[in-house]
């Protein structure tokens, strides 16, 4: 499809059918390597890639990645991060940010107008490890009382209509919730809900994370100025 796209002789209309095939195959890609992801969760076959990361540049990079989408929704996006928070841990940086795309990706979903905010803080620490706790907070649509439960099971979908169900771009297949309560286990930690009916919901996750040592050149580099 990416060579179909490239090439020049297409015309308009053939060059959105390829458009649209190209967005179908990457969403089944994404429907494929979520349900790898469940099944070795569930068979307790998963394993994690600890690193060595500058965890607050990658906690903004993260929070990021989504910026464009939720301002493009017309939100308030936000991140707030305790100056506390330590810069180097080791943890698996593409979980964790897996876990924080997913909710919030559904923080964007299921808010129609108002904000989406990503508070990180330190909730216990010493000199070997810190506890982390990720807050996604938005003020949306909000979840059903007798759902809260069910909101990390495989495939469970709201009742309640999406706001955006018209954006088939925002559509789920029900694993993210799922997959993201599995990692957040297996990196020792847990996500948890708490939500009222239109007036919004808190996913809160909670990791413990090994303090380490960086490299102080990564910094020096970052505070250089580029030159051109």
């Amino acid at each position: 499809l990416s060579l179909l796209a490239d090439r020049t002789e297409l015309g308009p209309d053939a060059q959105a059918e390829v458009t649209g095939a190209q967005n179908a195959a990457s969403h089944l890609l994404t429907v494929i390597n979520d349900l790898l992801d469940l099944s070795q969760i569930s068979q307790g076959r998963f394993s994690l890639n600890a690193q060595v990361i500058q965890l607050q540049d990658a906690i903004r990079d993260t929070h990021r990645a989504l910026e464009s989408l939720a301002h493009q929704m017309g939100l308030e996006y936000r991140l707030e991060m305790a100056p506390d928070v330590p810069t180097w841990v080791k943890v698996d940086p593409d979980r964790l940010a897996q876990i924080l795309i997913n909710l919030l990706g559904n923080a964007i979903k299921f808010t129609l107008n108002g904000r989406i905010l990503l508070q990180v803080c330190v909730t216990q620490a010493d000199s070997k490890q810190a506890h982390l706790k990720f807050d996604v907070i938005d003020n949306g649509i909000g979840i059903e009382a007798d759902q809260l439960e069910r909101v990390f099971e495989p495939f469970f979908q709201s009742h309640h209509l999406p706001l955006r169900a018209h954006d088939e771009s925002l559509k789920g297949n029900g694993l993210g919730l799922a997959i993201s309560k599995g990692l957040a286990t297996a990196m020792g930690g847990e996500l948890t809900v708490t939500s009222t009916l239109g007036e919004g919901s808190r996913f809160s996750l909670m990791v413990p994370m090994p303090r380490a040592v960086g490299d102080s050149s990564q910094l020096e580099a970052r505070a250089q100025p580029l030159e051109v």
